[in-house]
């Protein structure tokens, strides 16, 4: 198994890619990692300059989100559209300026194709402590995705993933707590035969 250039792993923490950064080691699959900061503002900051690094690039994003219905236990989604909606917006206590935080969609260069959930992300400023007023199984809370639209132009193929580790509202953080490290070692577990498997497909066989 080869590939001419090392697989991207992004995250806003670390900790997020570990488990899966620890496997493709174990596998001897070239990658390299990078951070683009935790929340809104961080990311943000951070965009532009991972974007020059991700030209041309396979990018694989991963963390973790929030859902808008009752949580059970961590599971993983891939993500479809991207929008800035911070919770005042969506319950409709203010309006974002028409023609500007256009919504994005990060499934147009998706290098890896199994069958998974998608969700559209909403992504705020802050983390959610009180009830939403939406009820939707669609669509998900994260704190970076919309930042990253620089790093998905730029790359030459871009595949994000977020697991959902908590509901949206009065519990989510103590949620999150409780289920970070098995979300990521959940996407890790997840992700790993499909990029194998993706890397064997890509491989040129030499004709002796």
């Amino acid at each position: 198994m080869a590939t001419l250039d090392p697989l991207l792993v992004l995250s806003a923490a670390p900790f997020e890619a570990k488990p899966l950064l620890d496997l493709l080691t174990g596998h001897r699959i070239p990658h390299e990692y990078l951070s683009f900061g935790i929340g809104s503002i961080a990311s943000a900051w951070g965009a532009q300059p991972l974007a020059e690094k991700c030209q041309d690039k396979s990018v694989i994003i991963v963390g973790s989100a929030g859902c808008f219905h009752p949580f059970h236990a961590p599971y993983l989604i891939k993500t479809k559209t991207i929008s800035w909606k911070p919770r005042c917006v969506s319950e409709k206590l203010s309006e974002l300026i028409e023609g500007h935080e256009l919504p994005w969609d990060s499934g147009g260069k998706r290098w890896l194709s199994f069958p998974l959930p998608a969700a559209d992300v909403h992504t705020t400023p802050g983390i959610s402590v009180t009830k939403p007023s939406l009820f939707d199984g669609d669509i998900v809370e994260n704190l970076e995705m919309y930042s990253l639209r620089p790093i998905y132009l730029a790359s030459k193929t871009f595949d994000a993933f977020l697991v959902i580790t908590n509901s949206v509202g009065p519990e989510g953080r103590a949620l999150w707590k409780e289920n970070f490290k098995a979300g990521a070692e959940l996407t890790a577990k997840t992700l790993l035969p499909q990029l194998i498997a993706r890397l064997d497909a890509t491989t040129p066989t030499h004709q002796p």
